[in-house]
């Protein structure tokens, strides 16, 4: 295996770069698996186990004090904003601390943590990422500075908006005397339809009371929306935020299907991909129709006619499928439509013929998480060969592991 093949095979965490380096070639892939180690190729954010299985592979070199001084610096130079890297190199730093007894890491950590907590605002993934560090002193029984940092900073900045009630709650214990305030949420949004707009309007409401949103809503408030969609000089954000209602609402009448298609072409990637959900999990011969008329994307396509399967129908999902561009950008959707083929594989009675599509998406796919769900439906109709089977055992995602144990 080169050291392109390595690269490939290690960003999709597969089973094969273990077998590799059993084999003794660790130094030829050094480049490779540092690259791994100090960052995070995960598709998803959680459940990959890219951790674990980015320092079992640095263990084969056996010089964990040099790697533990390449991550520590990365840590230092992450900002905590990028919660996707910055967990995974704490997650790696867990790993690696766990095997080795190091106690001058409990002052670096303490340095750290009153450097990240001098100021009293946090986004979202600024206190994730804080709450990532505290976990971990936790983790490794590390923590004796922890209330004393986190009390220190409530003094020193009264109105901050630092929230670690979920570590609170998980760990049992209590780091401050601050005291969480739970949204309450009311029903003044529906007082009239300006109320609803406003709040739909409002990024940080409107993630709040969604779940409020998509359960009171009237029909004639959801016509009102429809109508808004049609306004060409609508804000962005608040044509995004509409489609969200209209997709959690699982509103699915033909009035709903002909809007959003009249709209798709003039929206944004994030809006079509809204768009698309709606419009993939719907059951119409009617809607079906009304889009058969249109020039349909490869994905759309696919999803559409999963979830309205005919067996005549395979073999343009199949040409479809293999024109996928399968990248982190997910411009093609790939990601979706590997998931409705697990979905669909997991029928009773479905065409055995997208085992084959199945396949492809286990080798490609960069979600271990979805490779798990692939692998077992696999297994069930024995389409896996003991080479595949051999990388399975070694993967990085434990539940794969562990299922293909016995194996």
């Amino acid at each position: 295996m080169n050291n392109d093949e390595f690269l490939w095979h290690a960003k999709r965490g597969h089973g094969e770069c273990i077998l590799e380096m059993k084999k003794g070639n660790t130094n030829y892939h050094l480049k490779a698996v540092k690259k791994i180690f100090l960052n995070n190729y995960a598709f998803l954010l959680e459940d990959e186990y890219r951790s674990s299985y980015s320092c079992e592979l640095v263990s084969f070199y056996n010089n964990d004090k040099y790697f533990l001084s390449l991550l520590w610096s990365k840590i230092k130079r992450t900002k905590i904003e990028d919660y996707y890297t910055f967990d995974y190199l704490v997650n790696n730093l867990y790993f690696i601390l766990k095997r080795n007894k190091n106690n001058d890491y409990e002052k670096k950590l303490e340095r750290l943590f009153t450097k990240v907590l001098d100021k009293g605002f946090f986004t979202e993934n600024e206190q994730k990422s804080i709450c990532s560090l505290i976990s971990l002193t936790i983790d490794l029984n590390i923590n004796g500075f922890i209330q004393k940092i986190i009390k220190q900073h409530y003094i020193d900045f009264k109105n901050s908006n630092l929230d670690v009630s979920y570590i609170e709650y998980y760990y049992n214990l209590k780091l401050s005397n601050k005291n969480s305030s739970v949204n309450r949420m009311s029903n003044e949004v529906f007082d009239n339809f300006n109320s609803l707009l406003e709040c739909i309007s409002n990024d940080i409401v409107f993630n709040k009371k969604l779940p409020l949103i998509i359960n009171k809503i009237n029909n004639k408030d959801f016509k009102k929306l429809l109508v808004v969609l049609d306004n060409d000089s609508i804000d962005n954000s608040l044509k995004t935020n509409i489609l969200k209602v209209i997709l959690y609402s699982k509103k699915r009448d033909i009035e709903i299907i002909k809007k959003l298609f009249s709209i798709v072409s003039n929206s944004t990637q994030e809006q079509k991909s809204i768009i698309y959900e709606v419009l993939t999990k719907t059951k119409s011969k009617k809607a079906l129709s009304v889009l058969r008329k249109n020039k349909l994307s490869n994905s759309f396509y696919v999803r559409l006619f999963l979830n309205n399967y005919s067996k005549d129908k395979y073999e343009n999902i199949h040409k479809k499928i293999l024109k996928l561009r399968i990248n982190y950008t997910n411009l093609d959707n790939w990601f979706e439509v590997e998931a409705d083929l697990i979905k669909y594989c997991n029928r009773k009675d479905f065409d055995k013929r997208l085992l084959i599509d199945l396949k492809y998406f286990l080798k490609n796919g960069l979600s271990s998480n979805s490779r798990y769900k692939i692998a077992k439906i696999l297994t069930k109709y024995n389409a896996l060969d003991d080479t595949d089977i051999k990388s399975l055992k070694y993967d990085a995602n434990f539940n794969t592991r562990r299922y293909f144990e016995n194996v």
